[in-house]
Parts: C-alpha cells; sequence; structure tokens
C-alpha cells in the first residue's frame, strides 16, 4: 500500500456557500459535513438516525432521502431557514421541461 497522497487545498474555498449532504452522520458523509464546514460553509445534512453526540452541522434533519416523504420534510426544514432564501428563489425559477408530444 502506498502512503497517502497529501494535497493542498484553500481551508475557505467554501466560505460563504450553503451545502446539504444526505447521509452525514457517519462515514464518508460525516467527512464531507466536516469538511465543508472547516472550509466556512453552512451545512445541513440528513440520515436515517439520530444524530450523535458531538456532531454539530448547521441543520440536521432525521428523514430518509430514499422516500417521497422523506424528501419533502428535508425541503419543508431548510427552506425555513433564513440563509436557505437562495435556494427558494433559484427553485421558483426552475421549470419542468416540457413532456414531447408523441405522434404516431
Amino acid at each position: 500500500m502506498t502512503a497517502p497522497r497529501r494535497f493542498s487545498c484553500d481551508p475557505q474555498e467554501v466560505a460563504g456557500t450553503r451545502a446539504l449532504v444526505t447521509g452525514g452522520i457517519q462515514g464518508v458523509g460525516e467527512e464531507t459535513v466536516r469538511r465543508f464546514a472547516a472550509g466556512g460553509a453552512t451545512v445541513a445534512t440528513t440520515a436515517r438516525s439520530p444524530l450523535p453526540t458531538g456532531q454539530t452541522p448547521d441543520l440536521f434533519v432525521r428523514a430518509n432521502v430514499a422516500t417521497s416523504e422523506g424528501v419533502e420534510r428535508v425541503v419543508s426544514e431548510v427552506q425555513e431557514r433564513p440563509w436557505a432564501v437562495r435556494c427558494r428563489q433559484y427553485q421558483r425559477k426552475v421549470r419542468r421541461p416540457e413532456k414531447p408530444e408523441v405522434t404516431n
């Protein structure tokens, strides 16, 4: 096995941004939350399990995002936060593509 690669990055590269990390309380998800937070981002995370002691994301929503009910719960919780205003504004501008007309 080779030694882990080290690479440099700007410690404030995501300062002022917002991140939503699903499955963010263990493993890769937990490390992703920590990295975004260390970089200055506002971080929301979700998981099916309760938030472990010692983890402090800006927002935690206990929900199963594999279900439509879980996704709706996360969206509702995120939109209640003042820092989510841009997300709501962007969401209003998104339009679903028109369904193609089927002709025979």
